[in-house]
This record gives structure tokens, sequence and C-alpha cells, in this order.
């Protein structure tokens, strides 16, 4: 099975949420830095924490769809999607600063 138009036309919702949410997600980060996680780059934390967010919505959405676990090429297709966007979610990053 792999990604269909439905599915797609979600993720891509998914990612425009989260583009929105990146100025909350760096100010919470900012308010409640943990020193023992030791994060180097507030950029490198915030991205990861993005693509962590949204493949974690995409899989809950899809089980809850489809009763069962994407597949491999699924989620390789909905990765592929995601690192696309990975400029966009970026220059969110920077424009929220």
């Amino acid at each position: 099975m792999s990604l269909d138009v439905t599915l797609r036309g979600i993720l891509e919702r998914d990612i425009d949420s989260i583009i929105e949410g990146i100025p909350q997600l760096i100010e919470v980060h900012r308010k409640d830095k943990i020193p023992e996680m030791k994060i180097t780059t507030e950029q490198d934390y915030i991205l990861g924490l993005a693509h962590g967010t949204i493949m974690g919505s995409f899989i809950s959405t899809y089980r809850a769809i489809n009763k069962d676990n994407p597949s491999l090429q699924v989620l390789q297709e909905a990765g592929s999607v995601m690192y696309r966007r990975t400029r966009d979610i970026l220059a969110a990053i920077d424009k929220a600063g």
C-alpha cells in the first residue's frame, strides 16, 4: 500500500499546523530548558521536535483510519513528504528566531 491522496493531504495539513506552531514550540523550549538534555543548537532541537510530532501524528491518523500500522513503504513516502517540507519548517524556525 502506498500513501493515498487523502493521507497525503492530512500529512500536509499536519506539517502546516506544526509550521504555524513553531513560535510556540520555541517559546516553550526557551522557558522550560532542561540543562541535562544538553541541547547544543536550538534549531536542531526544534526541527527534531517538529519532525517527531509530524510523524507521530501521521502514524496515529493512519492507525485510526486503517486499523493497522503503516507499512514501511507508507512510512518512507510520508518521510519523503516531510523531508521535502523541511525547508519550510526551517524557515519558520528562523523567522520565529
